[in-house]
């Protein structure tokens, strides 16, 4: 499914009122009671969020550029398919212009992501940014305008920002299912939060040189440990001053194949002390691979909204993909 017939594509968010407003909006108001949200700041963020996305449309009709905008659940009701660099060098999306705008904060941007490829570039709009974080949008309401002008009239400025590959290999259909790229970071764990996540940990060369099958895999494992903890974060060099952060990892640049890896909440005691439990590896150069030793475990991608169950003897690898970097503009 490719789409040409417009200049530019806009993945747009959901409000918090808007979906507490699907139902009735005396509901919506019970439960914003309940979370205790102040009504007032909900609809400031829902109104800039709205005018915002006006001066887009009213921007775009001005300069004659002809869009379309897909809201997530669009995209997800749609079934638009993920980007998947091991089947198509190109993105779902194929927008005249090669220029997909994501409307939102940065959750917007992240799920933006999964769908574009790189051969077709993404700019993300902060709608809010008293109300949302857009660390990864580089465009406001405040330089809408200066900024779109500028991406109009010269050739894109991005940054090539590398994104964490995923593939899933069943053992019980014995087939391996390729999740979305993550650009900021992946969760391994069991699917109850108050149950231990059993695993083992790998570290594997890709590229180690081998003579027979056998070397192979005792040459190119480098690492493995046996762990039990609250689960695996993995962070790109992207998402590494996000949520992972509190792990004080050192901040590398956007472009860089790292990936930082903490084991969260490790069980160990003086006999069983885990070297694998905070680290960082090449993901270029090196697999991580995550061999479940439970029933019930999920991976998450870049948050809540992608899960995928696995059970036990699943294997979970990740590595960076030379095709699979995006185009951000930064």
């Amino acid at each position: 499914m490719i789409l040409e017939s417009v200049d530019v594509v806009v993945i747009t968010k959901k409000t918090i009122l808007q979906r507490y407003s699907e139902g009735s909006l005396e509901v919506a108001l019970e439960h914003l009671k309940k979370d205790n949200f102040e009504f007032s700041s909900i609809q400031y963020a829902h109104n800039e969020h709205e005018k915002c996305k006006e001066n887009l449309v009213r921007y775009f009709d001005r300069n004659h550029i002809s869009s379309v905008f897909y809201n997530l659940d669009e995209l997800k009701n749609n079934q638009f398919p993920f980007f998947e660099p091991l089947q198509t060098l190109q993105s779902v999306f194929q927008p005249r212009k090669k220029i997909v705008f994501s409307l939102g904060g940065d959750g917007t941007l992240l799920h933006a992501s999964h769908y574009v490829g790189k051969d077709v570039t993404l700019a993300g709009i902060n709608s809010c940014p008293k109300h949302s974080v857009g660390h990864l949008c580089s465009i406001s309401p405040e330089n809408l305008e200066e900024k779109l002008n500028f991406l109009f009239s010269n050739p894109f400025k991005y940054k090539k920002v590398n994104r964490i590959h995923v593939t899933l290999m069943t053992q019980n259909e014995s087939k391996k299912i390729v999740l979305p790229l993550a650009l900021n970071d992946v969760l391994l764990c069991h699917r109850h939060p108050a149950a231990t996540s059993r695993y083992e940990l790998k570290l594997v060369n890709k590229y180690h040189p081998h003579k027979n099958k056998s070397q192979k895999i005792q040459s190119q494992l480098e690492a493995s440990e046996k762990q039990l903890s609250s689960g695996v974060w993995i962070s790109s060099a992207a998402g590494v001053t996000a949520g992972i952060s509190s792990y004080h990892f050192q901040k590398s640049d956007w472009t860089a194949p790292q990936m930082f890896v903490v084991c969260r909440e490790p069980y160990e005691n003086i006999e069983n002390s885990l070297k694998l439990k905070h680290f960082s590896l090449d993901g270029s150069q090196q697999n991580l691979e995550f061999h479940s030793r439970m029933r019930q475990g999920i991976v998450c991608i870049d948050g809540q909204d992608f899960c995928e169950n696995f059970g036990f003897g699943d294997i979970v690898t990740l590595s960076v993909s030379e095709h699979g970097y995006l185009q951000l503009i930064n």
